[in-house]
């Protein structure tokens, strides 16, 4: 399942934009261009989990218009670890935020590699949301449960 997630995590993107964060509307433009792609992105790597085409179409649907929000703030929260001490916030290759300019638009709510990846698939199947098939669910979730406390006994 680790290798599984590793081969399909997604790339961090790139903004193809000169950044001038002295304009709140651009700031955010470009924020929302980010989270579409990046929700995109969701759905491609969602579909690579082993397992979760298994469960059917309405189930997908529903786990990732659950989940995507916690997904995408794990991601951040991932991609910024590098930069935490120096107090920003990665959102794609080339755009990062530090608390002031996220503060000025209105951002400021927003381990291990393998664990990340592990967490990251867990987030999509722990969502309360109602599941046709919920044996199919508890199944995929036992899968990722597994290789997660597989991969924290190696690591740890």
């Amino acid at each position: 399942m680790l290798e599984a997630l590793s081969s399909c995590e997604p790339d961090c993107l790139d903004t193809n934009a000169a950044l001038d964060t002295s304009s709140k509307h651009k700031t955010l433009s470009i924020l929302s261009d980010l989270y579409d792609r990046e929700l995109v992105g969701i759905i491609g790597w969602a579909k690579q989990i082993p397992g979760f085409t298994d469960l059917s179409l309405n189930d997908q649907m529903r786990l990732l218009q659950s989940t995507w929000a916690e997904i995408l703030t794990l991601t951040l929260a991932f991609r910024s670890l590098p930069l935490i001490g120096l107090g920003r916030l990665k959102f794609a290759m080339d755009f990062t935020l530090d608390e002031k300019q996220s503060r000025d638009c209105g951002a400021t709510e927003l381990y291990q590699t393998e664990e990340y990846y592990l967490l990251k698939a867990l987030v999509l199947t722990n969502s309360d949301v109602k599941i046709d098939e919920y044996q199919a669910l508890k199944r995929f979730r036992g899968t990722i449960l597994s290789a997660l406390s597989d991969a924290i006994g190696i690591l740890r």
